[in-house]
C-alpha cells in the first residue's frame, strides 16, 4: 500500500520515485535477457512496433521472457496505477529503448496519450472564416461548382455560331513506273516529260517523303451554326439548375458548420467548468479523506465515517476522470468543427 506522502506526490507532482524496487540479480537477470533478445532479433529487433535510427527497440516482451512477466506484476507499480488509473486497467505493451550513446536520440519524460491540452478559442467570426477556409465538404463542393461553371460556359459556347480558322499540312511520296506510250497524258501533253524523282518504287516513294519534295498546305475558315440547337440549350439549362442546386448545398453546408461550431465551443466552455469543478471536488473529498483517517487514528472517529470517506474520494476522483474524458471529447469536436483534425495531427491530403 501506497503512504499518504506518495499518494500526495502521485496527486500533486504526477510521479513517484521508488528506489530499491528491484533487487540487483533481478535487474541482471533483464539486462541479459534483453541482450539476448537483440542479438536474436538482429535487424528485426523492434520491428513489431517501431524501429528509429539511433536507438534500439525491443516490443511485446510479455511474450518473450518469464522475467517481463514479474515485471508487470511489481505490487507497488500496480499500487501506483491503481491509485491514478482506478482498480481496473490493463497493460497496453511492454518495451525496450535504448538509445545508442553520443546518438543525440535521448527521449524526455512525455506522455503518448492523456489530456489534451486546451485549444486557442478565436472570436465566432475569426473561428467561422476558418472553419470556412478548412473544412473539406466545402473544398468538395467549390470543386464541383468550378467544374460546374467551366461545363456551362462550354454549353453556352454550343449554343452560339462558331466560326473556325483551320489549316492543316502534309507531305507526300509519289513514285512509280511510266506506261509505254505515256497513256492519256501523252495523248493529251504529248511533248510533257516527267521529273525523273516520279520514277522508282517504294524506295523512291520514301526519299520523296522524308526529303520533304511534295508538301501540301491547306488554310481557310469554317462555319458552323446549327438553327435551334436544343441539345446545346438543353445542356446550358442543365448546368444553370446544377449550378444553382450546389449553391444552395454550399449554402447549407455554411448554416450547418456554424451551428456545429458554435455548438462545439459552448460544449467546450461547459467540459472546461466542469472539469475544474471535478478538480476541485476531487481535492476537497482528498482532504476530507486525509481529516477523517487522522481523527480515527486519534481515536476521534469510527470506521464507518473513514470508510464513507473513502467511497466519497472514489465517487469524486471518477467524476474527476469523467469530466476530463468529456473535455478531451469537447476539444475533438472543437477542432472537427474548425477543419483542424488532420493538420493538428500533421496529417495531409493531397
Amino acid at each position: 500500500m501506497l503512504t499518504d506522502a506518495e499518494t500526495r506526490q502521485l496527486d500533486e507532482l504526477g510521479y513517484l520515485a521508488l528506489p530499491g524496487l528491484m533487487s540487483e540479480s533481478y535487474l541482471a537477470e533483464v539486462r541479459r535477457r534483453v541482450e539476448e533478445l537483440f542479438a536474436a532479433e538482429g535487424a528485426a529487433a523492434g520491428s513489431e512496433f517501431k524501429q528509429e535510427p539511433g536507438a534500439r527497440r525491443l516490443a511485446n516482451l510479455v511474450n518473450k521472457g518469464r522475467v517481463f512477466e514479474e515485471a508487470i506484476v511489481t505490487p507497488r507499480v500496480l499500487d501506483c496505477m491503481e491509485h491514478v488509473l482506478g482498480p481496473e486497467f490493463k497493460l497496453s505493451s511492454l518495451n525496450v529503448r535504448s538509445a545508442d550513446p553520443g546518438s543525440g536520440s535521448g527521449q524526455p519524460l512525455h506522455a503518448d496519450s492523456g489530456a489534451v491540452a486546451p485549444p486557442v478559442v478565436i472570436e465566432m467570426d475569426e473561428a467561422m472564416a476558418e472553419a470556412l477556409r478548412r473544412r473539406p465538404e466545402l473544398k468538395v463542393l467549390d470543386a464541383d461548382l468550378a467544374a460546374t461553371r467551366v461545363q456551362k460556359q462550354q454549353d453556352a459556347d454550343l449554343v452560339k455560331p462558331q466560326v473556325n480558322l483551320v489549316a492543316s499540312y502534309s507531305l507526300a511520296g509519289l513514285a512509280g513506273t511510266i506506261r509505254p506510250g505515256g497513256g492519256l497524258l501523252a495523248q493529251f501533253a504529248p511533248g510533257l516529260a516527267f521529273p525523273g524523282s516520279l520514277a522508282g518504287g517504294a524506295g523512291s516513294s520514301l526519299s520523296s517523303l522524308f526529303a520533304g519534295n511534295y508538301q501540301s498546305v491547306q488554310a481557310g475558315i469554317a462555319f458552323d451554326f446549327t438553327a435551334r440547337n436544343r441539345a446545346a440549350r438543353a445542356g446550358l439549362a442543365a448546368d444553370a439548375i446544377a449550378e444553382k442546386r450546389l449553391g444552395l448545398l454550399r449554402a447549407r453546408a455554411e448554416q450547418a458548420i456554424q451551428a456545429q461550431l458554435r455548438n462545439a465551443l459552448q460544449a467546450l466552455e461547459t467540459a472546461r467548468q466542469r472539469m475544474r469543478a471535478a478538480a476541485a471536488g476531487a481535492d476537497a473529498a482528498r482532504d476530507k479523506l486525509a481529516s477523517e483517517s487522522r481523527l480515527f487514528a486519534h481515536g476521534e472517529s469510527t470506521n464507518f465515517l473513514v470508510l464513507t470517506r473513502q467511497n466519497e474520494y472514489s465517487a469524486a476522483r471518477r467524476r474527476r476522470v469523467e469530466a476530463d474524458a468529456a473535455f478531451n471529447k469537447a476539444v475533438s469536436q472543437y477542432g472537427a468543427s474548425l477543419g483542424t483534425t488532420l493538420a493538428s495531427r500533421r496529417i495531409e491530403v493531397e
